[in-house]
C-alpha cells in the first residue's frame, strides 16, 4: 500500500533533513517533526487514520485473525501543549544503499539548504503500515521529500553584527573548491590506486 500525501505548510521542530540523526542509530536516520495547525492537522488525521484502518484490516486479513494489538498512537498527535506534531522519517542506510532526501525550494527547483528548527516547510511522506509481535499494528510515515517555504539555517549565520576596522578572513569555501578543482585536473596527480 502506497499512498503519498504532500503535508499542508508547517513549522519544523529540529529537524535532521541535511544530515542523519545518528544518536540513537548508527546508520543513521532523517527526521523531521512538523507542527501543523490544528485545522491542517485534523484533515491530515483522517486521511491517515482512513489508511491505518485500510492497512490494518489487510494485516488482520494476512493473519487470519480478528484482531491484533495496535501501537499506541499515529505519527500525528496533539502533545502535552495542545500542539499538533507530525513526525516522519527515513533511513539514512539500508544495507548497502544510502538515502537522502531530496530539498526543494517554494517554487519546486530543487536546493541546497541547511534546514533548521522554525522553518517552513512541506514535506512528501509516504504512510507505510506495519505489524511486529513487539510494537503491535502501526503507521509510520516515510520522509520523501521536503519543500523549503520559509528557511531557518543552523549553523550558518554569525551571531555577531560586524565590526569597521576589524580583523576579516578569507572565504575559506572557495578557497578549497579552487584547491579541489586544481588538483582533479593537475598532471601531477597520481589516480593509479
Amino acid at each position: 500500500m502506497s499512498n503519498r500525501i504532500t503535508t499542508p505548510i508547517g513549522t519544523a521542530v529540529y529537524p535532521h533533513i541535511n544530515k542523519p540523526d545518528t544518536k540513537y542509530n548508527a546508520a543513521g536516520e532523517y527526521n523531521c517533526k512538523l507542527k501543523l495547525d490544528e485545522s491542517d492537522a485534523l484533515v491530515l488525521k483522517e486521511q491517515l487514520e482512513t489508511i491505518y484502518e485500510e492497512g490494518y484490516q489487510d494485516e488482520c486479513r494476512r493473519r487470519r485473525k480478528q484482531s491484533l494489538r495496535k501501537a499506541p498512537r499515529l505519527p500525528l498527535y496533539q502533545d502535552d501543549d495542545g500542539d499538533w506534531l507530525l513526525i516522519a522519517k527515513q533511513k539514512a542506510k539500508v544495507r548497502d544503499f544510502e538515502f537522502t532526501v531530496p530539498l526543494f525550494d517554494s517554487a519546486g527547483k530543487p536546493t541546497d539548504v541547511n534546514v533548521g528548527s522554525g522553518s517552513r516547510l512541506k514535506l512528501a511522506i509516504e504512510p507505510f503500515p506495519y505489524y511486529t509481535d513487539s510494537a503491535g499494528f502501526g503507521l509510520t510515515l516515510r520522509l520523501r521529500g521536503v519543500q523549503v517555504i520559509e528557511v531557518k539555517e543552523y549553523a550558518s549565520s554569525s551571531p555577531f553584527e560586524a565590526v569597521e576596522g576589524g580583523f576579516v578572513g578569507e572565504d575559506l569555501s572557495a578557497a578549497f573548491t579552487e584547491d579541489v578543482d586544481s588538483a582533479r585536473t593537475s598532471s601531477d596527480v597520481n589516480t593509479d590506486f
